[in-house]
This record gives structure tokens, C-alpha cells and sequence, in this order.
């Protein structure tokens, strides 16, 4: 069916278009005609006084003409588009369902269990390492509760990340009794994380966090 409609469209488009170049034409013809230099020439094969002998040419010609644009428009709308990857350099990744990202552990041996949530920073480029990455978050009730005390402190910092390659920040640990009805932990929380490397811009993701939720930590944008 696709098939026929694009016949369709390419036969409709192009009489539309071989009539529009044949008035013009006679157009042209009765200009000229009018001059000295083409007297005593035959108007009767003139377009312009043929289409005279079919009064419903210009209405047929008019919906002939919105159906192509319509099918053209159509066409273009319709039509596949490649999605634009630029990349950054450095990006965050997150990915509740993967075990890199949120994994459960016994801290120092013990009995009590401690769910770990840990974003990724990616390399994007294939031949560049970047160095003195620099980890923040924007500073906020959640931050300060949660996130700074993991990290002793408001930043941390990577070294470098290869190539194609990601590494690791952990930003909180959550024990299985941690309280969910009171306090930080009481409704959903915005954060948002940045880092930067030493000759990279800024980049940043958004992130939430309800412990009551699942997933617990997901990534908003």
C-alpha cells in the first residue's frame, strides 16, 4: 500500500508541476505575442486559451495543487529522522537495574546490610583521557543529610577516566532499617550532581530520591 501511495504522490506531483510549466510557458507565449516580435502567431495552441475550454480546470487545478502540498508535507513529516548524538565528553550514567549502580553489602563483616547507590561517570571519546575530574552536588537539605557525609566532604574527585571507559562515585548508603516515615527520608528528595574535568565543561544530571519508592534512586534527567 505504501508502494501505490508513493506512485500516487510522484504522479499527482509531477502533472501538478507540467502544468504549472505549461501555463507558464503560455504565459510567456502571450507576452511575447503581444510584441512585434512574434505577430500573426497562432493563440489557439496558446495553454492559456485551452484551458478556457474546460471550466472546471481551475478549480481541478486548485485542488490538484493542495493535494500535492498536503502529500508533500505529509511525505516530509513522516519522514525518518536521524536523532542528533552529540555527545559530551564526560556524561553521568545510572541504571537502578544494574548491580554497578545499586548493590547491597555487609560493611566490615556485620549482620546488618547497607544498599549502596553509586552513579557513573563516562568517557564518551575514543582517544582522549580526562584528568582532575571533580565531582558536586548542589547543595541542599538532601545533600547535606545524605550525600556529604558519604563523602566526607561537599566534592570528590577522579584522577582520570580512560577512553570509552567509566568510573565510579558511590553517593550514599541506605541500612535496611533506615527510618522512611520521618525526617529526610519522609518524602521524595531532588538532587542534582555535577563534574567537570580539567578542560571539559560542566555537565550535570538530575536525580530523586524516595525511600519508599522503586526504584529508591532514579535519574529525572
Amino acid at each position: 500500500m505504501g508502494v501505490v501511495y508513493r506512485v500516487f504522490r510522484a504522479f499527482v506531483t509531477f502533472v501538478v508541476g507540467a502544468v504549472f510549466v505549461a501555463l507558464f510557458a503560455g504565459y510567456l507565449l502571450d507576452r511575447f505575442a503581444e510584441s512585434s516580435a512574434l505577430e500573426g502567431v497562432n493563440e489557439d495552441w496558446n495553454p492559456l486559451s485551452l484551458v478556457e475550454l474546460f471550466p472546471v480546470f481551475w478549480p481541478t487545478l486548485l485542488f490538484a495543487t493542495g493535494l500535492t502540498i498536503g502529500m508533500q508535507v505529509d511525505a516530509y513529516a513522516l519522514r525518518p529522522r536521524k536523532p542528533r548524538t552529540k555527545k559530551r565528553p564526560l556524561e553521568f550514567v545510572y541504571d537502578p537495574n544494574d548491580h554497578r549502580f545499586v548493590h547491597r553489602e555487609y560493611p566490615n563483616g556485620g549482620l546488618k546490610p547497607v544498599t549502596r547507590f553509586t552513579i557513573g561517570l563516562h568517557n564518551t571519546t575514543s582517544d582522549r583521557i580526562l584528568h582532575d575530574i571533580i565531582v558536586s552536588a548542589r547543595r541542599n537539605t538532601f545533600f547535606k543529610s545524605m550525600i556529604e557525609p558519604a563523602w566526607n566532604g561537599r566534592k570528590q574527585r577522579i584522577a582520570r577516566i580512560d577512553p570509552n571507559t567509566t568510573a565510579f562515585v558511590e553517593v550514599l548508603g541506605l541500612p535496611d532499617d533506615f527510618d522512611t516515615t520521618t525526617g529526610i527520608a519522609s518524602k521524595a528528595r531532588r538532587f542534582v550532581l555535577r563534574a567537570s574535568a580539567s578542560d571539559t565543561r560542566r555537565t550535570s544530571a538530575k536525580f530523586v530520591f524516595d525511600a519508599r519508592a522503586k526504584p529508591v534512586m532514579r535519574r529525572v534527567s
